[in-house]
């Protein structure tokens, strides 16, 4: 009482007290989901956007790569596998372009081969990117299998201590890119996919 503080510095220490409870409820949260496996949870804080955001600028074509990263990183990215968990739409895991392996995160960025020419295309932009800076000895260290080169496109954050500030902001650009195009040409895929039946089927039932 002796010593009070200012009008504004007792706000901006109460907004602070705030943010860390609740930034410490959000991390101890997050550590529990599956889905959230992939995020960075040391990174994490209320009033902070993800570095997905602060990569990408407000353009229309930007935000739409944001909103597919940021779904793929918090495990709300519909694929055979989660639809399948939860019985959506009756579906199995099987991939529905390969029809070969089961449809997952890990599958859809790095294994399917009907995505194999759009993955080839981004994902070496990525690894030129990230070799530019750590070395390719580090890049086989660091990224001998696929596991890590996931987190890697999904968080770069996890690996902070390898790349600045500004080599995270380009990262996370490029992943953001990669995830995106993977993600136009799997549903341009899936609907030629859907439209087969009809074209193949004469009969009146079919239309």
């Amino acid at each position: 009482m002796a010593e009070q503080p200012s009008k504004l510095a007792f706000k901006h220490q109460c907004k602070s007290a705030i943010q860390k409870t609740w930034t410490n409820i959000l991390v101890a949260e997050s550590v529990k989901k599956s889905t959230l496996k992939y995020i960075n949870t040391k990174d994490l804080a209320v009033g902070k956007p993800h570095i997905i955001w602060k990569s990408l600028r407000s353009m229309v074509s930007e935000v739409k790569m944001g909103i597919t990263k940021a779904r793929m990183l918090t495990g709300t990215f519909m694929t055979q596998v989660i639809k399948h968990k939860y019985n959506i739409e009756h579906s199995d895991q099987i991939c529905k372009l390969c029809t070969i392996y089961s449809e997952d995160l890990m599958h859809i960025i790095l294994d399917c081969p009907a995505l194999f020419s759009t993955r080839q295309i981004y994902y070496n932009r990525l690894k030129i990117e990230v070799i530019n800076v750590i070395g390719e000895s580090k890049w086989s260290e660091l990224f001998g299998n696929k596991d890590a080169i996931l987190l890697l496109i999904l968080d770069c954050t996890n690996f902070s201590k390898y790349f600045s500030v500004d080599q995270q902001n380009a990262i996370t650009k490029l992943s953001s890119v990669l995830c995106h195009q993977l993600y136009l040409m799997r549903l341009k895929l899936l609907e030629k996919t859907a439209k087969v039946p009809n074209k193949q089927c004469g009969s009146d039932t079919c239309k």
